[in-house]
C-alpha cells in the first residue's frame, strides 16, 4: 500500500486535462520520488451536474492516477470568481484540499501554488511555495480581472511563501519588490516525448502541402496575428494547432488557403502535428504580460529537432543559442521563416537541437525544485 507521507501538494491554474502546463509536468516527474496530490482550478455545481459525471472518488471530486499521483478537482458554488464569493471560494477550496489530505492519510510537505489563489497554509505543510508561471498583474486584463484585485492577492501570497519560484528574472523582479524571497527556475520540456517525433505516423486530419511552417499553442491576444499573416503571405503551408480565442486578424487568416487550423488536440497526439512541421514559430506579442513569460513551445520545438523562428522575448535571448531565429516584424519574421525552409536539414542539426532540449528537460527542472523543496525553509 502506498504511504501518502511527505506528500507535495501542487495547485495548479490549468486542469490536468488541458494543454501542457508546467504544473502538471513538474507534478508528473516530482510524483517519482514523492507522492503527489495535483489540483485543478475549481469547477461549479452546475457544470459538474451538466455533465451528469464526476470523477471516481476516494473523497468527493479525489481521483487516484497512479500509485503516488492523485487529482482533486474541488467543486464550489456558482460565480467563484466574483469578488464577493473569491475569499468564501477559497475557504471552500481549504476544506476540499484538507478532507482531500486525510482520506490519503499523509503528513503535508509542501504545497505548491501556481494560481492567484490564496491556498497556502491549507494543510499544516512544512513549505509554503508559490510558482510564478507568468506576470498575472500584467495579465490581469487578459484573465478579466481587476489588476487591483491581482495585486491584492499577490501582496497575500508574498507574505505567505517561504519562496516564489519564478520562470523568469522579470518575474522575479516583481516579487522581490514585495518583499518574496525568490529564485528563478525556467520551464523546461519533454525532450523525451518529442525526441521520437519523425517515429511517429503523420496526424491523418492534415491537408497541407509540404514544407509547413508551425504553430502549437493557444492561439490569443498573446499572439502577435500580423506575424502569422506574413508568413502565410509569402504562400507557405501555415499550420496552427490549439484552441484559438477571438483575435483580430485571425478569421481573414484562416480563410487563407494555405492555412489550416485544428483545435485542442491530447498531449499524446502532438508529436504526430510536429512531424508535419518543418519550421515552428513562437510569435509572441511584445506586451508587459509576455516578457516576463517563458513559452512552452520554443523549447518543444527544438525536442522535435525542428528549426525555430521565435520573437525576442528575454526568454528567448535568455536561451543565448543560434538554434533559435529571433525576428520581430513581420516582414523580418517571414523572411526568417524562408530562409529556414531554404536551408537543408541534416541530421546533425537535428540532434545538435535535441541535446540543447534535453539539457532543459522537465527531468533536469524537477530535480532542480526537488533539491529547493529539501532545503530549511527557515534558510
Amino acid at each position: 500500500m502506498t504511504s501518502w507521507d511527505g506528500l507535495l501538494v501542487v495547485c495548479s491554474g490549468a486542469s490536468w486535462d488541458g494543454m501542457a502546463s508546467p504544473p502538471k509536468e513538474f507534478a508528473l516527474r516530482l510524483a517519482r520520488v514523492s507522492p503527489v496530490l495535483f489540483v485543478d482550478p475549481p469547477r461549479s455545481f452546475v457544470s459538474v451536474r451538466r455533465q451528469g459525471q464526476g470523477p471516481v472518488s476516494l473523497a468527493r471530486g479525489v481521483q487516484l492516477l497512479d500509485d503516488r499521483l492523485a487529482r482533486l478537482t474541488p467543486v464550489v458554488q456558482p460565480g467563484i470568481d466574483r469578488m464577493v464569493l473569491a475569499r468564501v471560494t477559497e475557504h471552500s477550496i481549504k476544506r476540499q484540499l484538507r478532507r482531500a489530505v486525510r482520506e490519503l492519510g499523509g503528513a503535508v510537505d509542501a504545497v505548491i501554488v501556481a494560481n492567484q489563489r490564496d491556498l497556502l497554509g491549507a494543510c499544516d505543510e512544512r513549505r509554503r511555495i508559490v510558482l510564478a508561471t507568468d506576470d498575472f498583474v500584467a495579465g490581469a486584463e487578459l484573465m478579466g480581472v481587476r489588476r487591483s484585485v491581482i495585486e491584492a492577492q499577490q501582496r497575500r501570497q508574498a507574505r505567505t511563501a517561504d519562496l516564489v519560484v519564478c520562470v523568469t528574472p522579470q518575474i522575479a523582479d516583481t516579487w522581490n519588490a514585495l518583499g518574496a524571497r525568490t529564485v528563478v527556475l525556467p520551464n523546461g520540456c519533454d525532450a523525451e516525448r518529442f525526441a521520437g517525433v519523425d517515429d511517429v505516423p503523420y496526424a491523418s486530419d492534415v491537408t497541407l502541402p509540404a514544407p509547413v511552417v508551425g504553430f502549437v499553442g493557444h492561439i490569443s491576444e498573446r499572439i502577435d496575428i500580423t506575424l502569422l499573416q506574413a508568413v502565410a503571405a509569402t504562400g507557405v503551408s501555415l499550420l496552427l494547432v490549439g484552441p484559438r480565442q477571438p483575435v483580430d486578424g485571425l478569421d481573414a487568416l484562416l480563410a487563407r488557403p494555405n492555412v489550416q487550423w485544428i483545435d485542442q488536440r491530447p498531449l499524446a497526439t502532438m508529436p504526430s502535428y510536429l512531424r508535419w512541421i518543418d519550421v515552428g514559430v513562437t510569435p509572441y506579442a511584445d506586451n508587459e504580460f509576455n516578457r516576463g513569460s517563458f513559452p512552452l513551445k520554443t523549447l518543444e520545438y527544438l525536442a522535435a529537432g525542428r528549426r525555430v523562428v521565435a520573437t525576442g522575448l528575454p526568454a528567448t535571448h535568455s536561451l543565448a543559442t543560434p538554434l533559435v531565429t529571433i525576428a520581430d516584424t513581420p516582414d523580418d519574421f517571414a523572411a526568417a521563416v524562408a530562409r529556414e525552409l531554404a536551408r537543408p536539414l541534416t541530421n546533425d542539426e537535428m540532434q545538435e537541437r535535441q541535446a540543447f532540449a534535453a539539457r532543459h528537460s522537465w527531468e533536469a527542472r524537477a530535480n532542480e525544485l526537488q533539491d529547493l523543496l529539501s532545503k530549511d525553509p527557515s534558510r
